[in-house]
């Protein structure tokens, strides 16, 4: 009855084993990292050569000088970054073929000020402070449209975004809170949020999520940590953006052509596991 009994348990543990979803052979190599946009020496990874400096991360040279108009953004020549630790890459979507920030995409800034100050287009990648965590760089997500949304994937493979701080830029607050010569304050009953899209490898979309930028009188002025890991394993995320109402406690979708409000969002800290 003993042999029995023994046989049973192995031959569960064996099916147990069995059912266990195949993580990939990749998986042994897969780490928590983090994408901090800061100037440094970056190491490698590898086990075969670790410590080995690879290279030197230097992210302010891909700060534009001007933040509407600069040689970088808006040469024509396209504009793109790469960070080694985490394999994250990105290029401006391009919408309309001029290779400019005019149609979005993601670029890299440090300029901080005060909302009060830096509250036009012209200086569309000022935040009002800097990230909890003390950093000077950071990413500023700008979309011009919808159906060419700007991007950030896995260069070389693919993993898991686990989380990212966000935060409203001050043009995009102050024309929340105060209006412009194109629309009105945002007002008790109105939201704009953007949409996170994520595509697996073949381009399949595999899942969104969605976060609050402004909603009525909530506006987020200060950096928030967004989890994103529900997603799952990605090649690749979108950004997008949504304005409406808020009737009866749901969101109602603007019907208008074009979006009203300043549709920007900072970025920094993404932490991914790959």
């Amino acid at each position: 009855m003993k042999k029995i009994t023994w046989m049973f348990i192995a031959l569960a543990a064996i099916i147990t084993v069995g059912c266990e979803p195949n993580s990939g052979e990749d998986e042994p190599s897969r780490k928590h990292r983090t994408a901090t946009f800061e100037d440094k020496l970056q190491t490698s990874t590898d086990p075969d050569r670790p410590g080995d400096v690879i290279g030197v991360a230097k992210w302010a040279s891909l700060v534009d000088s001007k933040q509407h108009g600069g040689e970088l953004l808006y040469s024509g020549n396209g504009y793109s970054w790469y960070d080694v630790e985490t394999d994250l890459y990105s290029s401006l979507p391009d919408p309309w073929g001029d290779g400019t920030f005019y149609g979005g995409g993601i670029a890299v800034s440090n300029y901080v000020g005060s909302v009060a100050v830096y509250n036009t287009y012209e200086s569309q990648l000022t935040v009002g402070n800097i990230s909890v965590t003390g950093s000077k760089n950071f990413l500023v997500c700008y979309v011009a449209n919808n159906d060419c949304p700007p991007f950030m994937e896995f260069k070389y493979g693919t993993g898991i975004f686990e989380q990212m701080d966000i935060c409203s830029t001050c043009y995009s607050l102050y024309v929340a809170q105060n209006g412009n010569d194109f629309c009105p304050p945002i007002g008790a009953d109105g939201y704009l949020k953007v949409i996170v899209t994520g595509y697996d490898a073949q381009g399949t979309e595999v899942g969104s999520l969605e976060h609050d930028i402004f909603k009525g009188n909530s506006l987020m002025a200060s950096w928030r940590k967004w989890n994103l890991s529900s997603l799952g394993v990605v090649k690749r995320i979108t950004f997008r953006m949504e304005e409406g109402k808020i009737v009866n406690g749901e969101y109602v979708k603007s019907t208008l052509e074009y979006m009203q409000y300043p549709t920007y969002l900072a970025i920094d800290n993404i932490k991914v596991y790959r």
